[in-house]
């Protein structure tokens, strides 16, 4: 795993497996070939679709070395089997303690497995795996899965999204204009959903590094993959545009010449007046949109990474600062937290990071969540964008909080991001005045 996606909390394999596929939907089932501790990381968060498909095997350190974990595991293959279908997949996720016995999980559950798609995936005992790396491996099974059978014959009209939040529908709109298909996905996306890529679309990731595991997958098909950063903000959403546009062919007409801030394809092909009209008015109130909050704000902002464990390309793309660029164009002064180790080979590490983004900025590593509201207080900030589970740390240095919720994807997103922040730091630092009073 690279430095640009190493930044997030380490954890489980089998706690960020368990979660994304308790998110998704889809005909499978989950055999977790571990103790019955593991069993409960099923139950952690209110989205899991179907607690039902998922089996535990119980497995107890005695058991795994008298070496009767095999017939435990035969036993729950085939039950999992029996839920999901013959149609269906069944992922085998082993443990630690089946890892540290050298136990051939993949051997074992295909004794007993029958006919249908079986997924195997070790716990790699103690090994360190970030979540990161833990969203590339999952997107890679998916992809693997779906793979088209051979490289199209000519140059598709047809765009995948990897990993990309919701943008209220703007893209799909602007591109279905211009006659491409799109097809968004992400960890939590319906399997069904990810048979798309059968027809061999242009795959855009937002983060190489990201989804490398994920991208070598593809384009060892021949297939096309692009990289297009998270159109968040103004010069962000301008860029991704404008990658869609060049590796898309979709070029302005031949009168007209682009700016330099406006991607080529958003001056549409004679006879689509009304795309052209609406992709101009959502740059210009985008523009406008980021005028009016420059004036008269020049604010102090705590940028904070790594308190989350949510399995989400947003949280881990570029190292968990996907959201500078937007409030770095919005003029604040930024100060970054990184939470976790505090050693001077990761203040490194971090440091050769912002380098490669040429990103000067100040950063302080922080070795829990408390220590937050103690930096906050000392640096006198006006406001920290931080996860909403800080709610509590920045309420005790009074300092107002924007969350990832007030952040909107696309050129309209602009606008509404703008309002939302704004509205974050007045509305809490009302708030703090009446409770000082």
């Amino acid at each position: 795993m690279s430095e640009r996606t190493d930044l997030s909390q380490p954890g489980c394999l089998i706690e960020g497996m368990t979660q994304l596929l308790s998110f998704a939907a889809g005909d499978f089932a989950v055999v977790l070939h571990s103790e019955p501790d593991c069993a409960n990381l099923v139950f952690r968060d209110s989205r899991v679709v179907d607690p039902r498909r998922f089996l535990c095997t119980n497995l107890t350190e005695r058991e795994a070395v008298a070496g009767r974990g095999g017939e435990k595991l035969w036993r729950a293959v085939s039950e999992a089997r029996r839920r999901c279908g013959k149609q269906g997949t069944v992922f085998v996720l082993g443990g630690c303690v089946a890892s540290m016995m050298g136990e051939d999980l993949d051997a074992a559950a295909r004794r007993h497995a029958g006919c249908g798609k079986l997924v195997v995936l070790s716990g790699a005992a103690f090994g360190k795996v970030g979540q990161a790396e833990l969203i590339d491996r999952f997107c890679e099974l998916l992809v693997r899965e779906n793979l088209p059978n051979r490289k199209p014959k000519s140059r598709a009209r047809r765009v995948a999204l990897l990993g990309y939040p919701d943008d209220g529908g703007e893209c799909q709109r602007l591109l279905a204009s211009a006659g491409v298909e799109l097809c968004r996905l992400d960890p939590t996306s319906d399997f069904a959903r990810w048979e798309c890529l059968r027809a061999g679309p242009l795959l855009v990731v937002p983060d190489r590094e990201l989804f490398a595991r994920t991208g070598t997958a593809w384009a060892e098909r021949g297939l096309a993959l692009m990289e297009a950063p998270l159109p968040l903000g103004l010069s962000r959403s301008l860029e991704f545009y404008r990658a869609l546009g060049s590796s898309l062919a979709l070029t302005p007409r031949a009168k007209e010449t682009p700016s330099r801030d406006r991607p080529r394809w958003l001056a549409w092909p004679r006879g689509r007046s009304r795309q052209t009209k609406i992709a101009n008015r959502l740059r210009e109130e985008a523009h406008r949109a980021v005028r009016r909050f420059w004036r008269g704000n020049a604010r102090r902002l705590a940028y904070h990474v790594g308190s989350r464990k949510d399995f989400e390309a947003f949280t881990s793309a570029y190292g968990g600062l996907v959201a500078l660029p937007l409030f770095l164009e919005l003029g604040f002064e930024i100060t970054l937290f990184f939470q976790g180790a505090v050693e001077s080979e990761r203040q490194e590490q971090i440091r050769r990071l912002l380098q490669r983004y040429g990103i000067s900025r100040p950063f302080a590593c922080l070795p829990d969540r408390l220590s937050l509201a103690v930096a906050l207080k000392k640096g006198r900030f006006d406001a920290v964008f931080c996860d909403e589970s800080l709610r509590d740390e920045a309420g005790a240095a009074h300092t107002p909080m924007i969350t990832r919720a007030a952040l909107h994807l696309g050129l309209g997103g602009v606008a509404p991001s703008c309002r939302e922040i704004e509205r974050a730091i007045s509305n809490s630092a009302v708030a703090f005045t009446r409770k000082k009073a």
